[in-house]
This record gives C-alpha cells, structure tokens and sequence, in this order.
C-alpha cells in the first residue's frame, strides 16, 4: 500500500471514529451531538490519523510475518494472529487517549475511557481482518496463478517427452541390431552397445515417476563407465557413492546433467571428483573438475566455457525440473575457480 493511500485511508478511519465516540459520548450525556470545541477535535484527529497511520503499518507488517510464519502450535496461531495485535490496539487506544489528555487538557472520565476503549478496538480490529483477508485474496490469487502455470508447464514438458521418445526408440532398437551383428568374440564393442542400452533403457521407460535411488546410482556408474572409453588416460577419477540407500526414492536423471558437463569440460591436470553424500533426508552430489588454464589472449574467446556449464540449456533444464519436482527443497550451485570447476546439488527427500 503506497504512504499516500496509508495517509487517506488513516484520515477517513480517524474522522469515523472520532465521529462514532463525539455521538455515543455527547449525545448520551447532554443530548446534544459534538459538544467539543472546533480546535480541540481538530487537535485530537491529527493525533488519531498519525496513530492509525502507525497502526495500519503495524497491521501490514504482522500480517506479513504471518503469511511466512511455520508455527504449528494451535494457540500459538491465535495468540499471533489475534491476540497480540488486539493487545497492540488496546495499548493505542489507551495511549492516545493518555497523550491527548496530557497535551489538551481536559477531565478523562471512566464512561470515556470505556466507550473510547470499546469503539477504537472495534473499528481498528476489523480494519485489521479487512487488511488480512485482502492479503490472503491476493495471495490465493497468485497461488492459483503459478499453479495453472506449473500444470501448463508439466503438460508441455509431458508433450515434449512423448514426442521424443520415436528417436531413442529407434535407436534403442538400431543399437540392439548392430549388437547381434557383431561377433561373439569382439567383446568390447558389445560391452559397449550394452551399456549404451541399458542408458537409453532407463530413459526411456524411467519417465517422471520416483525410483530407488540405487537405479539411479547404477545408471550414473554406467554413464561414468561409457564416458572413461572416450576419455584420454591422463583422467584421474575418484567416485564416491554412499551405501545404505535402499529406502530412498528419487525423480530420475537429476544429477545427470551434472555429471555430462564435468566430463565434458575437463581438462587441464585432467582431475575429475564425483562425490554423493547423504546426510539424514539430505541427499548431496559434489563434482569438480578441472579446467585448462588459459593465456591472455584466449581469455576473452574461452570464456565461454564458463557460460556454457552455467547457462547450458542442461542446467537451465535441470533447474526448471528441480522447481516442479522439489520446490524450495533443493539447493544448486555452480562456481568457477582458477583452474577448476564446481557443481553442487543437494535435495531433500521427503519419503524415508
């Protein structure tokens, strides 16, 4: 709310009020309505509009720590969402009343106190459920707004994959025909188809639904294992995988993209680490490798090595996917050192 619509909406709430509390406390007594001198209201409804002026940006600030509050405890909640604000009211209602007294002057008789007390926490009470439910709208609204845009998104990524999947399965099936075509005895091509195979077997009908974290594992070994034939014999390669994971769950080929720009983008001493951690319901993949070391003059042209590994339309893909399947569950990170390259992914698994 914009300081000029804080400034109207307090002036109007102060007149009201003011109004509201002159009648039930003139007209009851004397019978006539706002006894009070000109001067003095006019006084005491400046003072009100900059203490709703106060109030109100009281009000805005509460609501806002509420919408991102985690407190579970029942009475918790309602002593954050009533109690104290209505506490805050009584507390300015009175302290208006105490500071008009001292500044104007005046007899402050109990019947006014009462009646100030019952109107002013009535009136700034409900501009508070007013404030919040139009804060609640808005914020549903814009939940239904990114939930249309996430279903729309998975819809156009679902449309995405099953117009993929005519090439991998014709190639799936070319593979498993060049496989049968060579001899027996030519080991290590078949090797290879086979692992080819079982990469592509495992995209294919892996698709969007969870698996064991161990199948995803295996297939990073595989893809590891396939990337270590083209590689040159300088690689030094350390993998780290952690035991004990058969209870886990997890959407698949998420630290793949991770793992193809580090094989990719080697080079330099050659070092490449690929370390899985799990820590509790944490699961982490740390992988550097290095990067040759560049002279001044290829500087400008071989930065683009860094750009391609940050903003690669893999890991644009990869952070799109994590958004949809683990929204403020995971943590991505990418950075370039002097002569090496960092990638570190962490998600919280939900289902142990």
């Amino acid at each position: 709310m914009k300081k000029i619509y804080k400034w109207i909406y307090a002036l109007i709430f102060a007149v009201s009020l003011y109004s509201c509390i002159r009648w039930v406390t003139d007209y009851t007594k004397e019978g006539h309505y706002w006894t009070k001198s000109i001067r003095g209201s006019f006084l005491e409804i400046i003072i009100i509009v900059v203490v709703s002026y106060l109030l109100f940006i009281f009000f805005e600030n509460r609501i806002n720590q509420n919408r991102t509050s985690r407190e579970t405890g029942k009475w918790r909640q309602v002593w954050r969402l009533y109690g104290m604000p209505f506490l805050f009211i009584l507390l300015c209602v009175n302290g208006t009343m105490a500071f008009s007294h001292v500044l104007l002057g005046g007899s402050l008789e109990m019947d006014a106190i009462i009646i100030a007390n019952v109107i002013g926490s009535l009136f700034a009470f409900m501009v508070y459920n007013v404030q919040r439910v139009q804060m609640l709208d808005k914020d549903y609204a814009e939940q239904r707004i990114q939930l249309e845009k996430i279903k729309n998104d998975q819809l156009q990524t679902e449309l995405k994959f099953l117009k993929s999947q005519y090439h991998p399965h014709f190639l799936f099936n070319a593979l498993n025909t060049v496989y049968f075509q060579i001899d027996e005895s030519n080991e290590a091509p078949r090797r290879t188809l086979e692992m080819i195979s079982e990469l592509l077997r495992y995209q294919l009908y892996g698709g969007n639904q969870k698996v064991n974290i161990l199948q995803e594992i295996d297939y990073l070994k595989t893809y590891i294992d396939l990337r270590k034939l083209r590689m040159s014999e300088r690689l030094r390669l350390h993998v780290e995988f952690p035991s004990g994971l058969n209870e886990l769950k997890i959407y698949p080929l998420l630290f793949l993209p991770l793992v193809e720009n580090a094989f990719k983008y080697v080079g330099g001493d050659y070092q490449l680490d690929i370390i899985m951690k799990r820590e509790n319901n944490r699961i982490s993949l740390f992988i550097r490798n290095s990067i040759p070391e560049l002279s001044e003059e290829d500087e400008a042209l071989c930065k683009s090595v860094d750009e391609r590994q940050r903003k690669g339309i893999g890991l644009v893909n990869l952070r799109r996917r994590l958004s949809l399947l683990y929204p403020n569950k995971y943590h991505l990170e990418t950075r370039k050192g002097e002569n090496e390259f960092i990638a570190e992914l962490m998600i919280e698994i939900e289902d142990i």
